[in-house]
C-alpha cells in the first residue's frame, strides 16, 4: 500500500476571521469537512473553541475563531483540505499533525504511582554525623 493510500489519524487546526460571526463559522467548518468526506476521510471530531484572542495580529486581525477538526483519512485528502484553506480569504491559519499514537481519552485517570526510594523524604543526616 503506497503512502497515498495509507490511511493515518489527523488532527487540523483551523482559526478563522473574528468577522464571521457564529452562522459563517459553522458553514466554513461544514464545508471543510464534506471536503474531507468527499476525498474519502472519516470524521472523528470538531470541537468548535470558540473566538479568541490571537497571540500576535495575523493580517490586522487580533481575534480569530479556532476549530480542531479530528479525521481518519489519506494524505491526498490532507493536501487537498490545506489547499483549500490556502485558496480561502477567511482562513487566517490553519495546521495539520499526523497522529502517531492514539490520543488517551481525558475520563481515563492516569493510576497514582508510589514514590520511589530515591524520592523518599530522608530524616537523618548522611553518614550518621552529629552536627
Amino acid at each position: 500500500m503506497s503512502n497515498e493510500q495509507r490511511r493515518r489519524d489527523y488532527e487540523t487546526m483551523i482559526v478563522l476571521r473574528a468577522d464571521l460571526q457564529e452562522a459563517g463559522v459553522k458553514e466554513q467548518i461544514e464545508r471543510f469537512t464534506k471536503l474531507l468526506e468527499a476525498q474519502g476521510a472519516e470524521l472523528r471530531g470538531v470541537h468548535e473553541w470558540g473566538l479568541r484572542e490571537l497571540a500576535y495580529p495575523i493580517h490586522k486581525e487580533r481575534r480569530g475563531f479556532y476549530s480542531l477538526v479530528e479525521y481518519t483519512g489519506t494524505a491526498a485528502a490532507v493536501l487537498e483540505l490545506e489547499r483549500q484553506m490556502k485558496l480561502s480569504d477567511v482562513v487566517l491559519r490553519y495546521v495539520s499533525v499526523r497522529q502517531q499514537w492514539p490520543v488517551p481519552t481525558s475520563d481515563v485517570a492516569p493510576a497514582a504511582a508510589e514514590p520511589s526510594p530515591s524520592e523518599q523524604p530522608i530524616d537523618e543526616a548522611p553518614g550518621g554525623a552529629e552536627a
